[in-house]
């Protein structure tokens, strides 16, 4: 694998935000700090007491993230609404709670088609016995929820979905067991279009990022097991195309893998993701790490000893990744504030 840039294009985030205290200082006048490090580094969003009370033990989220604007969605437990953050405009906005809203992980937030700053906040509501669902979207532009009819395209299974997407323009609900479905929610009848997953077996441990699916078959009769990785070439068709079937009985004996000293054993795929910008390495935990392996090579090219076991692969803003530096990441100096949000939670459950 060719050295990585001085200036990473991208960064590894922490789901888990951190809410300021315990030592942690902002920079003055801003209520949200990005620290970035560069990858396997992992980079972490900290939130001012003024937009969440150090009493607030639930702790913010990173639910969503749009890459393509560089657009983050932050969710809280214990509070009225969620924040969004464009981190190209180093902004923050708020979103309400709708009317009778259950706090969910179904949300995903995507830009508005032509730039100029605006996005949705969508949760797809599928129906169980129902052919019906309901896209639920907050508009920037109108500050106000509204619900969309949509198609349900397995009325009998009982949707879980592990991930939201933002990809190509489209929101895309990640059901590891069932499969994709995805939608242009900014289309004024959108339209469901559902993508299966490869058969196989059900003991198989998955995870699906974008348009790449990391697959693990189970050690059998002391073997190793067997990861493999597949990529969607046609959603329409649900065309899957194997690129990689690797043992890692090929991978722990390597060089590379020794010199980590980390035992032979499989590692944790929930949470794994693949390199936005190099297809051939995949992530994915092991113990208390964070590993980078080849699967062309058949070696371990990257290894972080992590704290978090939740996160998400990010392309940065190019204005942002400019200032992305490895020197930074090292001493901690790659600190970008944020602005306060233009607005507080609103009472109305609409957004008004």
């Amino acid at each position: 694998m060719a050295p990585p840039p001085s200036s990473p294009s991208w960064v590894i985030l922490d789901r888990e935000a951190r809410a300021c205290g315990g030592g942690l200082v902002l920079p003055e006048g801003a209520d949200v700090s990005l620290e970035l490090a560069a990858p396997p580094g992992v980079t972490v969003l900290t939130v001012s007491p003024r937009v969440l009370p150090t009493d607030d033990n639930a702790g913010p989220w990173v639910q969503a993230l749009d890459p393509s604007a560089g657009l983050v969605l932050l969710g809280f437990l214990l509070r009225r609404g969620y924040l969004v953050f464009d981190i190209a405009a180093a902004t923050a906005s708020h979103v309400p709670y709708p009317k009778g809203h259950i706090l969910t992980e179904d949300l995903g937030v995507i830009a508005a088609p032509g730039g100029g700053g605006n996005y949705m906040v969508v949760e797809f509501r599928p129906r169980v016995g129902d052919d019906d669902g309901i896209l639920h979207c907050f508009s920037s532009e109108t500050g106000r929820w509204e619900e969309k009819d949509v198609d349900n395209p397995l009325p009998s299974w009982k949707w879980n979905f592990d991930d939201v997407v933002s990809h190509d323009g489209k929101l895309w609900w990640v059901d590891n067991a069932a499969g994709l479905v995805f939608c242009d929610p900014f289309a004024v009848e959108p339209d469901m279009v559902y993508v299966p997953l490869d058969p196989t077996p059900e003991d198989d441990e998955d995870y699906l990022n974008d348009r790449q699916r990391v697959e693990m078959s189970p050690a059998s009769n002391g073997a190793a097991p067997e990861l493999s990785v597949r990529t969607l070439v046609d959603p329409e068709t649900a065309e899957w195309t194997l690129e990689y079937a690797v043992s890692f009985a090929d991978i722990w004996v390597s060089d590379s893998y020794k010199a980590t000293e980390l035992p032979e054993k499989a590692p944790r795929l929930m949470g794994a993701f693949v390199h936005p910008k190099n297809p051939d390495v995949v992530y994915f935990f092991l113990e208390e790490h964070l590993l980078g392996v080849d699967l062309r090579a058949r070696k371990v090219v990257e290894k972080a000893r992590v704290s978090c076991c939740w996160v998400l692969p990010w392309d940065l803003p190019p204005a942002l990744s400019a200032g992305l530096s490895r020197e930074g990441a090292a001493n901690g100096a790659n600190a970008v504030p944020f602005a306060s949000p233009a607005s507080p939670p609103s009472d109305d459950p609409n957004g008004a």
